[in-house]
């Protein structure tokens, strides 16, 4: 029997260790670069580059960096032919783009349209864009189109490609093929009403079909439907569009309820992606698979990008959590976060209903038959066959009540823990009980609530091995030693008198422990917790207060901050200058849930157990990581700056793989484009250069870093930096340069790109040919003076002239060459006194130039004086 009602009923259970945690997940506001949020199509060049149709033109991005192609009305679809020309489809055209071509200048109409194209699809070398009720057909070789209208009033719904030809869909016609310009019913055997086709990259077939998926295994005749187990979220929540993640997973995107991961085996949810666990909104615009197998969902407020292959899950995204989180420690199989304002733990939360039922209950029961009554004789009287009473049985029914509980979903959230509303410090493991520290004092966890055990604020906590007491590091630079008894803690005076701020403490070699201070370092031997065997101490420069950090290496304790490496050996602090040559100068510090160290020296983490030098690229994966937990087989929590929560599995990092690209995205002169190619040619020497180069990565979980030099100019590589893929030259000297460039991700992986190569010309008053043609004038100039003062006095006046400018413009050439060696380009004062000293040392050879030019005139000038004295001597004496 049906039951009657049902009662819905919560249960909470422990457990931390079966959540998985949501997927790598990426956000991207557009409207934090003024662009607008709503796109409705995206597509993929060959080098990694993602268009998306947008309400304003077109939007690209290389993972650093957004821009937009504007077009005269809104994109709705977008596709790439096999030469990587992007064809769009609006409002009211159809176009393709030159993304070569200045963006302003890079949109070519093809024709204009009547209606919205909503999809269009490259196919052996034609494009076909789809229109509700019109398909246009564009020949890319002969660059004509041709337009196939919808017979009937039927409405197109899409284009589908089934092994290797491509059909028109129809909402009430179904699949129909194209012959002869006419659309035909299709003859290839599909599920009932078949809407859109998806292939994976192993030859699989997914068929959708009013929201019935099939698939067709390849090399397979036949279609199985694939039932999807998800309770009914996809059906309430309205499935939009879906596509094929890798071999075996499909991402289902839905107009209310986010994204939903389909194993395409099972059909069991493999993962629900929605607002709860980070997604920016629940209606998914539009969803995309690109290279690396990375999910790209557009929503109304941004892009949300999920890595379903990265081996990095997020636990922040449960409900429940709140506070900025400060530590996370995983404890007897559950897992606590400790935040700003208290102490919280992720539980499972089981939701059943009561399903009410009537079971039939068949029992016999005696029954009592009275005798005949006489009957009244007659013509056909016969003689009663019972005359006295007998007892019998009887069947009798009743129904008993039954209660079932039917689990109906199951999910995970964040308790807190009651009693403590404090930020917490540190999180310890004391003998199998669980201490937090906090700014309130030191609890202990006792099943869901703490007890308080100290009552001061808490800077550090540690347990020293072999002993059964914690030292505990205050605020008002004291170190005070809890010991448990069987009913309490008590404090004991073992570090009394220390008045410092101990931020850490460490052990050291022999039974010793070091206390990290401000000012000094402390080297303690223990006895027991109330008395000590030995205490050292060392000061050491710390003007800036910088927290002394310590690790154990090479049977070393070594004390760390930001101005190096130091040891103790033979009761001194020496400084080891060798680590610091060879990975660098610490810059940040990470001290993990079980007390080891972890250096950043600037691109890359150190230190995993006792290594200092053991490189941990993977810490390296997250842009400010603040906290690090360890787990079991090299398994890691990690908490960052942007207060995420990150479970990794070092050992699958390990085997990350990707198609690291590197490729030259953009190169101008004066702002107008020049062409993608290694060899760009001879440029004027006046032109500014600009170099944009690309590595995508739309995660942002590679930090890719840039590292360039041009050769020719110099050999030497500039620093690593994000910043680096976009190089500017404002001014180059004249000569050959050849543009080289590397970048490197943070698993320490590098990629080279194609080096460009080009020239810089001279001006053309500073070129060969230019002081050639000077040479040969001003050569020309100096014979013209020479022969015309050869010719007495016919051309005296025209003689002088020319002599006087023949001076003057060789002067200058001469000036100009040497001002261009010499010029410092520093201050117009020094340049001043140059060009004073170039004309005083050019001014012996401007003598040497007049006598030899003038030397003929002088020889008959003085003829004429000495003819001139011969004649009337008289008067010369």
């Amino acid at each position: 029997m049906k039951s009657i009602f049902t009662t819905a009923l919560c249960i909470l259970s422990f457990t931390s260790i079966a959540q998985t945690g949501s997927y790598y997940l990426t956000q991207y506001n557009l409207n934090d670069h003024g662009l607008s949020n709503y796109n409705f199509d995206i597509v993929q060049d060959s080098r990694g580059l993602v268009y998306m149709a947008n309400l304003k033109g077109v939007l690209v991005s290389d993972g650093l960096d957004w821009s937009i192609i504007e077009t005269p009305y809104s994109i709705f679809a977008l596709d790439f032919d096999d030469k990587d020309h992007l064809y769009v489809g609006g409002r009211k055209e159809i176009a393709v783009i030159n993304k070569t071509e200045k963006s302003s200048e890079s949109y070519h109409l093809i024709s204009k349209v009547n209606q919205e194209v909503f999809e269009i699809k490259y196919h052996n070398h034609q494009v076909y864009f789809l229109s509700e009720s019109t398909l246009y057909i564009y020949d890319i070789a002969s660059k004509k189109i041709r337009v196939v209208k919808n017979p009937t009033k039927d409405l197109f719904s899409s284009l589908v490609e089934i092994d290797g030809t491509l059909y028109v869909a129809s909402v009430e016609s179904g699949v129909q093929s194209l012959t002869d310009g006419k659309l035909m019913p299709a003859k290839v055997k599909l599920p009932q009403n078949t809407k859109r086709a998806i292939h994976s990259k192993k030859g699989d077939q997914l068929i959708i079909s009013d929201n019935t998926y099939f698939i067709k295994k390849a090399g397979e005749v036949n279609y199985e439907e694939l039932i999807i187990k998800d309770d009914g979220y996809l059906q309430q929540n309205t499935p939009a569009d879906v596509n094929w993640v890798n071999s075996n997973l499909l991402a289902i995107s839905t107009i209310s309820g986010g994204v939903v991961f389909i194993n395409a085996s099972t059909g069991k949810v493999t993962q629900y992606m929605n607002y709860e666990n980070g997604l920016l909104d629940n209606e998914i615009l539009t969803l995309f698979v690109g290279k690396n197998n990375v999910v790209w969902c557009a929503t109304p407020q941004g892009v949300s990008i999920i890595a379903p292959e990265i081996p990095i899950r997020n636990f922040a995204g449960y409900s429940g959590l709140s506070g900025n989180i400060q530590v996370v420690y995983d404890f007897d199989k559950r897992l606590f976060v400790g935040t700003s304002i208290g102490l919280y733990e992720l539980v499972k939360k089981s939701v059943f209903e009561d399903v009410i039922s009537y079971k039939k209950i068949t029992s016999a029961e005696e029954v009592v038959l009275e005798p005949e009554p006489p009957k009244k004789k007659g013509l056909f009287r016969r003689k009663n066959k019972r005359t006295t009473p007998i007892t019998t049985t009887k069947a009798k029914n009743s129904y008993k009540k039954q209660v079932k509980k039917q689990l109906l979903s199951q999910s995970y959230e964040f308790e807190k823990i009651a009693n403590i509303d404090a930020k917490i410090a540190q999180l310890v493991d004391f003998n199998g009980k669980l201490l937090i520290g906090s700014l309130s004092g030191v609890y202990q966890l006792e099943e869901k609530k703490a007890v308080r055990i100290f009552e001061e604020p808490v800077m550090y906590m540690y347990k020293p091995d072999d002993f059964n007491f914690l030292m505990v590091s205050t605020y008002t630079k004291e170190v005070k030693v809890l010991k448990p008894t069987a009913d309490k803690w008590v404090t004991t005076g073992l570090l009394n008198g220390l008045d410092d701020f101990v931020e850490q403490i460490e052990q050291g070699k022999n039974g010793s422990l070091w206390l990290c201070g401000a000012d000094s370092l402390y080297r303690i031997v223990l006895s027991n917790a109330h008395s000590l065997d030995d205490v050292e101490v060392y000061p050491i420069n710390n003007p800036h207060w910088e927290r002394i950090y310590s690790n154990t290496y090479q049977g070393k304790t070594y004390f760390l901050n930001t101005s190096g490496y130091y040891y103790y050996e033979d009761q001194e602090i020496k400084k080891d200058t060798i680590i610091a040559r060879q990975i660098g100068l610490p810059k940040e510090f990470i001290l993990s849930s079980k007390n080891k160290l972890w250096v950043n020296t600037g691109h890359f983490w150190y230190g995993q157990g006792q290594d200092l030098r053991n490189s941990l690229n993977f810490i390296s994966l997250f842009e400010d990581p603040r906290y690090i937990s360890e787990l079991a087989d090299n398994k890691f929590w990690v908490v960052t700056g942007n207060n995420q929560l990150y479970k990794i599995d070092g050992e699958k990092i390990k085997s990350i793989t990707r198609k690291f690209e590197l490729f030259l995205e953009k190169a101008e002169k004066d702002s107008v484009a020049l062409p993608l190619t290694p060899l760009l040619g001879n440029i004027e020497q006046q032109s500014s250069l600009s170099f944009k180069f690309a590595s995508p990565d739309y995660t942002n979980i590679y930090q890719t870093e840039y590292q360039y030099r041009l050769v020719g100019l110099s050999t030497d590589w500039s620093e690593w930096s994000k910043q680096n893929n976009e190089i500017i030259f404002p001014y180059l000297p004249a000569g050959t340069y050849k543009l080289e460039v590397r970048a490197r991700d943070a698993l320490g992986n590098v990629k080279n790109s194609e080096s460009i190569s080009f020239g810089i010309l001279a001006p053309y008053w500073k070129r060969p040919w230019f002081y050639l043609a000077e040479l040969l004038f001003f050569g020309g100039l100096m014979a013209l003076s020479i022969f015309i003062n050869r010719k007495k006095h016919k051309f005296s006046i025209l003689s002088r002239l020319l002599t006087f400018l023949t001076l003057i413009f060789i002067v200058e050439f001469v000036q100009t060459i040497a001002e261009a060696k010499f010029e410092t380009n520093q201050s117009p004062v020094i340049n001043f006194f140059i060009q004073v000293a170039i004309a005083f040392s050019i001014l012996p050879v401007e003598g040497v130039l007049r006598k030899f030019i003038t030397k003929r005139q002088q020889k008959e000038e003085d003829k004429v004086l000495q003819e001139k004295a011969k004649r009337d001597p008289e008067k010369d004496t």
